[in-house]
């Protein structure tokens, strides 16, 4: 079966299809929970906010310019969800941490999780814009140009933001260490 591209599926939603909705709904769920996930902490929040994305995206689709790429504008709209949230939300909460089980030393594996909360809360504890940087490159591993495409920066603005937030990054997580 041959896949649709988006635009095409796009056509067909502004046409009567809300069937075809359901196929971005499909093809973007997962990748727009796990970033609002990272950016928010929470998994409820994060579920609540991807719905929110997909009803924005539904009701503003006359709005999206086809000579764009689709993934682009969503990810800016869950983007802008995410510091929306952020701005409003009064406690920071640290993401949660999930161990896995192995057969490890549990010196090591205590390490690891030390390691990886550590890392979490600096994550959290981030600009707004440091993290959302952080997340797209290393946690939705996008290009240069794809972060420059959602977040509006130019790619020498994200490459040097990213530059000093992996340095801010770093020094969070040896203080915590």
């Amino acid at each position: 079966m041959v896949k649709k591209d988006d635009k095409k599926i796009i056509e067909e939603v502004l046409s009567g299809d809300l069937d075809a909705f359901g196929i971005l709904i499909e093809r973007y769920q997962q990748s727009i929970f796990r970033m609002i996930f990272k950016m928010t902490g929470s998994s409820v929040e994060a579920e609540e906010l991807t719905q929110s994305v997909f009803v924005k995206i539904y009701s503003n689709l006359t709005q999206f310019n086809p000579k764009y790429k689709f993934f682009s504008w969503l990810y800016r709209i869950a983007l802008n969800e995410s510091l929306n949230y952020l701005k409003s939300r009064k406690n920071i909460s640290v993401i949660n941490v999930n161990t896995s089980v192995t057969h490890e030393n549990p010196e090591v594996i205590l390490h690891k999780k030390e390691r990886k909360e550590a890392l979490q809360q600096a994550i959290m504890e981030l600009s707004a814009m440091e993290r959302t940087l952080i997340v797209l490159k290393y946690y939705e591993e996008m290009t240069y140009k794809e972060i420059s495409n959602v977040t509006g920066l130019s790619v020498k603005k994200v490459k040097s933001r990213l530059f000093t937030g992996r340095k801010r990054l770093k020094e969070l997580v040896d203080n915590k260490l």
